[in-house]
Formats: structure tokens, sequence, C-alpha cells
């Protein structure tokens, strides 16, 4: 891989390592490389695959998509210094309620400007109409509305309530999400159908979110120091998922004449036909094989 200047055998051990949830200092102890070697190799792959998503994901299978964000923090938490590059900052994921893809990513604050980018981005990469959830999340609310109002969209977002838990502090709270205890669903545009409104696979994949990348883990000393390797880390994660992780809810069962086959996002979307090795999704290139996107 262009810009790392260590054997391919370490690039891809360091790269696995930290697509399964591995810190830095923990990477770097356990594959002998310098930190700041993990972190150009973080930085590398990083670029690739946010080029190669953003190049390659076009013209993409209509699906329901559900929109979430995941909150993590850069150098340190908002009550001790919140600038435009350190603080509470979140990764806003599109994904494909079918094929669990994750179309778009965006990281930043929490702005409204990021809801508008993530919602258009989805319109530049999904060919057709298509359905789109989210949170009650004013931001997400706004960006439909600025940038599909007579578009391809049907939108319609799920505010849940959640027992012992209060956004203003005013009832009892737990650190763990309590039981949800109502779910109010509010129609914004077009014609979204009852049976795709939903939130939770975006809520569950924050879970493998913190799982395999440290960046996100609660109460963990792994955060990040700066901005642009949260970024990175953040586009790693997702290709990674896309490519070389087959999900469990993709798989094809086996019958009486064929094996069960095992399928990753980028399967179920039509991306590819197989799982991708770590190599692979360093060195890709979707069109340059003959893959169609």
């Amino acid at each position: 891989m262009e810009g790392v200047r260590v054997h391919t055998f370490k690039t891809i051990q360091v790269v696995k390592m930290l697509c399964e949830g591995l810190g830095i200092r923990s990477t770097s102890r356990l594959s002998g490389l310098n930190q700041r070697t993990v972190l150009n190799i973080l930085k590398t792959a990083g670029e690739h695959c946010a080029t190669f998503m953003d190049k390659e994901f076009h013209n993409l299978r209509s699906e329901p998509i559900e929109v979430d964000e995941c909150w993590t923090f850069v150098s340190n938490k908002r009550g001790k210094e919140n600038t435009e590059s350190t603080g509470d900052f979140y990764a806003y994921l599109g994904s494909g309620k079918m094929s669990k893809l994750i179309i778009s990513h965006v990281t930043g604050k929490r702005e409204y400007c990021n809801g508008t980018d993530v919602v258009q981005d989805l319109q530049d990469r999904i060919a057709g109409r298509f359905q789109l959830t989210s949170d009650g999340w004013a931001g997400f609310i706004r960006g439909v509305l600025d940038t599909a109002p007579d578009g391809k969209v049907d939108y319609a977002y799920q505010v849940k309530k959640f027992d012992g838990y209060s956004p203003t502090g005013g009832e009892k709270r737990r650190y763990s999400t309590g039981k949800c205890i109502s779910v109010k669903t509010v129609r914004v545009l077009g014609e979204p159908r009852r049976e795709h409104i939903s939130t939770s696979h975006a809520e569950r994949f924050n879970l493998s979110l913190r799982h395999f990348n440290k960046r996100f883990t609660r109460l963990s000393p792994c955060f990040s120091k700066k901005l642009a390797n949260l970024e990175h880390s953040v586009a790693l994660t997702a290709a990674f998922h896309n490519f070389c992780r087959p999900h469990k809810t993709l798989k094809i069962d086996a019958t009486d004449t064929s094996k069960a086959i095992e399928r990753t996002p980028a399967m179920a979307a039509g991306l590819t036909d197989h799982i991708w090795i770590t190599e692979e999704l360093l060195t890709a290139n979707l069109h340059s094989v003959g893959w169609e996107g």
C-alpha cells in the first residue's frame, strides 16, 4: 500500500487488529511496530477506503435506509473544552435496512449541516426513490426538507422513549438504555411504508461500531487525540464492515443441494460476489477488476 514502508503482512495485521476493536497502543504492542507507524497505516488505509467508497458507491440499489449518529469525543469531552477540532463529535451513518451496507458516513459536530450532508449524500448515491427513517434529531429533519422537498425520498422519523431516562435529567437516569416504553412515528414527506419505518438496525450498528472501533468504546482511555485520526478510523471501519465482515442476518442457509453461503453487506448489495480479504480492501478498485457497482 502506497505511503506505508512496512511489510504487507504487517500492514494487513495492523488493519485487522484495528478493525477488531484494538486500540493504537495494543496494536503497537502486538504487532511490534511503533505507534507512529500504526497511525500512519491507519491514515493511509482510512484515506484509501474513504476515496474508494466515495468513487464506487453510485447508482446503488434502492432499499429502505436508516440514519443515526454515534457519539465520541476528540482530545477531551465537551465539559472541559469544545472547539472546532476538539470536544464532542459524532459519526453520522446511513445504512441499508436489507443489505446492511453503510452507504454514507460523515464525521462531525452535532450541527444541522452534517445531517443535511448525510441526506444529500444518500440521494446522490442511490438510484431511484427510496424510503428514509431517522430519529427525531432536527438536523436530519431539516436535511430532508432542505434537500428533497420534491425529490425522491419518502421520509419518516421515530422518537423512542425509554424507561428511567430523560434528556433533561429531571427523571431517574441510568448509564445503559432502559426498556423502550413508547415509540412515536411521524411521517414527514412522501408516502413511507409503515413496515419499513424503523431505526432499530441503525441503532444496532452503533453497538457494533463501539465494539469494533476502540475510539467509540465508552469509559475507555482509547479516544482520538486528533480529528483526522477519528475520520480515518470511521472510514476504515465502514469499509471493513461492508466488504470483509460477513453479516449473520445476510447468510443464505444450506439446502439439500447447496452449502450455506455467508455474505457481506457488499455482496447483498450486488457490489461483489465474494467476501474480501483485507489485502483486497487495501488495494481495491472495483472498476479495474470488472465488478459492478
